[in-house]
């Protein structure tokens, strides 16, 4: 009877085995879970004081609705490089019309702020020109009287284009 039970013993793996499988498996997956979301979502870490968060979770071709955040590429500028990400919030969509009220700048009456080329501060911005926003086209804003946004025509109107996706806040 010993004879068998120490066979019965040694065709059986040891349970450290199956628990090195079972974690390499359960590793597998969750990479594979990590992978899958990585095609449709990133992490964005702000590097400005112009919104109140630092990090962001950016949904990958996700176009925002006024009042969302989106990430975005600022486009030819003097300042940053093109390929670098921001961060704002969609205060103007197609159809809505941009006003200089004083030095501050409006989206359908509502004042969002100064416009440091307005007010002399920052004599080597362009202001944006007042008019009504293109369709296909995104005003957007960030509530730090120093954000670098469509305030200015070195950002200008956001285009589809230059959106990366729609961000929510995660920090």
């Amino acid at each position: 009877m010993t004879a068998v039970s120490t066979s019965a013993q040694r065709s059986r793996p040891p349970l450290r085995k199956w628990l090195i499988v079972c974690a390499v498996i359960l590793a597998l997956g969750v990479l594979k879970a990590i992978y899958a979301w990585s095609q449709t979502h990133y992490i964005l870490i702000n590097q400005t004081q112009s919104l109140p968060h630092w990090a962001f979770i950016v949904e990958k071709g996700v176009l925002p609705g006024k009042g969302d955040m989106v990430a975005f590429t600022p486009g030819p500028n003097p300042y940053y490089p093109e390929d670098i990400a921001f961060v704002k919030i969609v205060r103007g969509v197609g159809g809505d019309m941009v006003t200089h009220e004083g030095v501050d700048v409006a989206i359908n009456g509502e004042r969002l702020g100064p416009n440091k080329a307005l007010t002399g501060a920052n004599p080597n911005v362009t202001p944006v020109d007042p008019g009504t926003v293109p369709e296909g086209l995104f005003f957007v804003w960030s509530p730090s009287p120093d954000s670098f946004d469509s305030r200015y025509k070195e950002i200008g109107y956001v285009g589809q284009g230059r959106i990366i996706g729609r961000a929510r806040p995660l920090l």
